[in-house]
């Protein structure tokens, strides 16, 4: 299988290479990175048609939402989307694109930190959309690297992530998009579709059962659902469509590695539109700022985020320090946090409520076939405890 899908991605980057600029196979070379979840992520080298003195066709833009490929390019990024990982299909590659687009204008003050994108295509077997994009200079860091930093390195991360986190915040979005995902027509004209993240079936695998063969618990579902939750959701304080990176974290950042300073925001795969504290549903988990609900509270973390950290950290773990050193980032800097955005806890609760209904997981193919059928029926009973 690995082998197949090998040789199907050189045909496809000989292709693509062609297309673009004209390049034969021995023109360029390619090497595959071996993280991305989601997508299959190639690094393209064309240094040695630039040798050459070999150029790029014309850059003549035919493709919605993209910019011209600069003349002295070396590299480039393909990133070739993964077919079964939980994400619609039908809508990731455009999603992805006008995110991009609106990320790079929206984080603009910071610099060039989101790449370009040179071209795009969705069509035909899921297996073969793509996007080409602006190959991007930095170190990634693990989350290991920096829990190895000083507390002031730490703090120059954290303080740029939260400023990126305040201009996503402050981003004026044309006032026709709704919450959920962005697409565009053939002249790049933005509109409103559902998100990339699946939230509705029906679906292929049924090995949850609707929760009907755990005794009582559906009619609990069912009551709840029929009573309650209108009730609960009048509780919760609307705001502002808000931009939503979905997946804000090291994975997803380059840096400079002599200044660490931010050199790139990568991967708009979960990019969305929604509440401000969605990002904090999604976001964040390097630095402790995960928004957790009541049932899972990770000891006093819920709390803190919720109601604000103490000024004394003599009683604070490792964990809540970093915590609260992210905290302290986000109000420096200005932004909408946990314990300033109004039904943040609620809004928690409910979301990781619709996580135990069904975890995101459980739609995932691989997922399932990978693990036995005494962990599958653990992580079912767990689920089940906790909705109960």
């Amino acid at each position: 299988m690995e082998e197949a899908i090998v040789q199907q991605h050189q045909h496809l980057i000989e292709s693509i290479i062609k297309d673009k600029f004209d390049f034969e196979p021995n023109d360029f070379t390619f090497h595959r990175f071996s993280s991305g979840n989601n997508n299959y992520v190639y690094c393209i080298d064309v240094s040695v048609a630039r040798k050459k003195s070999r150029v790029a066709r014309s850059s003549c833009i035919s493709t919605p939402l993209t910019s011209p490929i600069p003349s002295d390019v070396d590299k480039v990024i393909l990133r070739i989307a993964k077919s079964g990982v939980s994400l619609i299909d039908s809508v990731r590659i455009r999603n992805e694109v006008a995110f991009l687009k609106l990320g790079g204008e929206a984080l603009a003050p910071m610099g060039n930190l989101v790449p370009r994108v040179y071209d795009w295509s969705d069509e035909g077997p899921s297996a073969t959309h793509w996007i080409l994009e602006e190959w991007k200079h930095g170190n990634a860091l693990t989350k290991k690297d920096f829990q190895a930093l000083g507390s002031q390195t730490k703090q120059t991360v954290m303080t740029q992530v939260a400023q990126i986190v305040g201009y996503f915040q402050d981003y004026s979005l044309p006032e026709h998009f709704i919450h959920g995902g962005i697409t565009f027509d053939d002249d790049g004209v933005m509109f409103s579709v559902e998100p990339t993240i699946p939230c509705g079936g029906p679906f292929p695998n049924y090995y949850l059962n609707g929760w009907k063969d755990v005794p009582g618990l559906r009619k609990r579902i069912d009551a709840f659902f029929d009573q309650g939750l209108e009730r609960v959701l009048d509780g919760v304080f609307e705001d502002k469509p808000t931009m939503i990176h979905g997946d804000l974290g090291l994975a997803n950042l380059l840096f400079d590695p002599a200044t660490y300073r931010i050199t790139a925001v990568l991967d708009f795969n979960f990019a969305h539109i929604a509440h401000p504290v969605s990002e904090f549903l999604f976001s964040f988990l390097d630095f402790h700022g995960f928004l957790l609900s009541t049932i899972e509270p990770q000891g006093c973390l819920q709390g803190l985020q919720i109601k604000g950290f103490p000024d004394n950290t003599d009683d604070l773990d490792d964990t809540l320090k970093v915590a609260r050193l992210w905290d302290h980032s986000l109000k420096d800097a200005g932004n909408k946090r946990p314990s300033t955005i109004p039904s943040a806890e609620l809004i928690a609760n409910i979301w990781w409520f619709s996580q135990e209904l069904c975890e995101p997981f459980w739609l995932i193919e691989r997922w399932i076939t990978s693990r036995t059928k005494e962990k599958l029926a653990k992580t079912k009973a767990q689920s089940a405890a906790k909705l109960d």
